[in-house]
């Protein structure tokens, strides 16, 4: 019996889940924000953008204006955090 080593994405998605699932299970809002931050490193150098993960990107631009932003915006952290552990879930539902 040959056991294939598994592909950089393969690893990188489970790593992914990993992530989403301590997502799921954190309440302290900016260690959720770090794990976010972790996936979209993931979704940007390792697996080079995939359609089914740009929300990721979506998300980290959001945190990035919640932290750096100085204009008024549309949405605040607890709006952002919603839309981290709704991604998560949906995620963890998908794989």
């Amino acid at each position: 019996m040959v056991i294939e080593k598994p592909t950089l994405e393969i690893c990188a998605r489970a790593y992914i889940g990993h992530l989403a699932n301590e997502i799921i299970k954190e309440n302290n809002h900016s260690l959720t924000f770090d794990f976010a931050y972790m996936i979209y490193r993931i979704v940007a150098s390792d697996l080079d953008y995939p359609n089914d993960l740009m929300e990721w990107y979506e998300i980290s631009e959001m945190i990035d204006e919640l932290r750096n932003g100085d204009i008024p915006l549309e949405f605040n952290e607890n709006d952002v955090i919603s839309r981290i552990k709704n991604e998560a879930g949906k995620y963890l539902i998908r794989d």
